[in-house]
């Protein structure tokens, strides 16, 4: 896995630490170098970061895409996965951590999705380092 793909799945991380108690919140990365359990399946997808804050029953899914696999096939499947399941949770939210230079690449492949779905984009947030 590149290293800038752990970057921004720290950065995802992070932005939890600063929003959130984590001791009142579960947290599984799906990164070899962070060690931890993988998170549950949403969809067929795996998110890079899933988070649950227990007392308030918030989720958190978090996904890490460096600019060069923002517009894969893969991607679109993930992210349309994420989104379903925001749709139909509407305690949950999704993180996008990307390269700076990317950000509106991945506003531009997430807009079609979420209005497709009906889910507002500011269940969204967009990191970049």
């Amino acid at each position: 896995m590149p290293a800038i793909h752990s970057e921004l799945t720290l950065l995802i991380i992070d932005w939890l630490n600063s929003n959130f108690d984590m001791g009142d919140m579960l947290v599984f990365v799906d990164d070899p170098i962070l060690n931890s359990e993988k998170p549950p399946r949403i969809g067929s997808s795996i998110p890079d970061v899933y988070a649950k804050l227990l007392i308030e029953n918030i989720e958190i899914i978090g996904e890490a895409k460096p600019g060069y696999d923002l517009t894969t096939s893969r991607t679109e499947k993930q992210l349309t996965d994420y989104i379903s399941y925001i749709a139909k949770n509407k305690s949950t939210s999704l993180i996008v951590s990307t390269e700076q230079n990317t950000i509106s690449v991945a506003r531009k492949v997430l807009y079609p999705i979420l209005l497709k779905a009906g889910v507002e984009p500011s269940r969204v947030v967009y990191l970049c380092p």
